[in-house]
């Protein structure tokens, strides 16, 4: 049985939901400002839907579609299986 494991993370997110990453010179302090929490999936090299820090449900989704089903989750990681 395939299982997916990935860690889950508190980020700051602007307006659309995409990461502010603070350190980059390209991050303005009215983004910063204008920003909210959100949990975002870390990515992990070995689970493709993980790439560019998705939201939950973004992940959920994309591993549905590959055929994996939700084992577990809370707030620090999620493990899905492949349902095959």
């Amino acid at each position: 049985m395939t299982m997916h494991y990935v860690n889950v993370g508190l980020f700051q997110v602007d307006f659309n939901g995409v990461r502010i990453d603070k350190g980059s010179p390209n991050t303005t302090i009215s983004a910063v400002l204008n920003s909210t929490m959100d949990y975002l999936v870390i990515p992990d090299s070995g689970v493709a839907n993980s790439a560019g820090y998705p939201t939950i449900k973004a992940y959920l989704t994309l591993e549905a579609e590959d055929g994996f089903k939700l084992q577990y989750m809370d707030q620090n990681k999620i493990i899905t299986y492949d349902a095959a």
